[in-house]
């Protein structure tokens, strides 16, 4: 079965507010990361007005993926809400420095048996923030993910600097923090992995 979606930039009210329900549903209601409410919306302080939203959209226009990008921000998520992750490193505060958070992925998506998709929804998302950052001189950005995923995408050529070793969470899950220098990867990624930096660099 062929499917067809489109990544862009989230800016209207009515599709950040479904962002907002996906959020809900993931780290909420499927995972409890995240206490419920009565609203039934994932929203914290680190959407602000200076956040990027990046959406992939299925044939129907409806939201199936997204993230979010801050940069030029007073606090980043791993200072807070990471703590332990990566405590004694010391972080980058520059103008091209940014943070990528709160993937999520729409629940049908996640089963082994969809690992296609779920991949092809993520690596939209990548492209879409790897443009967004070059043309607007973000340089660097952190993440804090699984492990597992971090040493997935490091397998597909993107150069992923691990920043302290690897914690395990309350949940039992393994997380990591990272940072990746988009500079680097537009100049050497094709030397690890050169199907994926065609793809990702090409307009």
């Amino acid at each position: 079965m062929t499917k067809s979606f489109t990544v862009r930039i989230i800016s209207s009210e009515e599709e950040l507010l479904d962002m907002f329900r996906l959020r809900y549903e993931i780290y909420c209601i499927l995972n409890k990361w995240r206490p419920t409410n009565r609203y039934g919306l994932e929203i914290d302080s680190y959407d602000t007005q200076n956040t990027v939203y990046f959406g992939v959209f299925n044939e129907s226009n409806r939201l199936e993926g997204s993230f979010r990008l801050n940069y030029r921000p007073d606090d980043f998520m791993i200072d807070h809400e990471f703590q332990g992750i990566a405590n004694n490193v010391n972080l980058r505060r520059e103008e091209d420095t940014g943070e990528y958070s709160r993937l999520a992925i729409r629940g049908k998506w996640l089963s082994e048996r969809k690992n296609y998709w779920r991949n092809k929804i993520t690596m939209l998302l990548i492209k879409a923030s790897y443009r967004y950052c070059r043309e607007h001189a973000i340089r660097f950005c952190y993440a804090v993910m699984f492990n597992k995923a971090m040493n997935q995408m490091r397998q597909r050529g993107f150069n992923l600097i691990q920043l302290a070793p690897v914690k395990k969470m309350q949940d039992g899950g393994m997380v990591e923090a990272a940072i990746i220098d988009w500079v680097e990867f537009a100049e050497t990624g094709g030397d690890f992995c050169k199907d994926t930096h065609q793809w990702i660099t090409a307009a």
